[in-house]
């Protein structure tokens, strides 16, 4: 009966051993997937302020060209503008020319 308690004894130390085995390489396991979650928690914070920095950027740009837009608009309508007071101008010219020539003939 002796021998019977060594076996089991010696069977149950061995499986005390595997277990703790085990047990070690699932720790070592979960460990990584930890660690892997970690990272991938930092990478997805990264990608968000990313993601916000890219968003302002974008505003700004928006707003940048909104604005070259508008002076762009200004500068475009600066000839036409132009050629209206001369176009008005000339007209004026004309009109008072010919007002000037109808009040000659009705003086003479």
């Amino acid at each position: 009966m002796d021998e019977k308690e060594n076996v089991t004894e010696e069977v149950c130390t061995e499986r005390q051993k595997n277990a703790a085995e085990r047990f070690s390489r699932d720790k070592e396991r979960l460990d990584k997937v930890e660690d892997r979650q970690g990272k991938q928690e930092e990478r997805t914070q990264k990608i968000e302020t990313l993601t916000v920095q890219t968003a302002e950027i974008l505003k700004n740009q928006t707003d940048t060209l909104k604005n070259h837009d508008q002076r762009l608009d200004v500068l475009e309508s600066k000839p036409g503008k132009l050629w209206d007071r001369l176009v008005f101008a000339l007209i004026g010219a004309l009109a008072t020319g010919i007002a000037g020539a109808i009040i000659a003939l009705i003086i003479k």
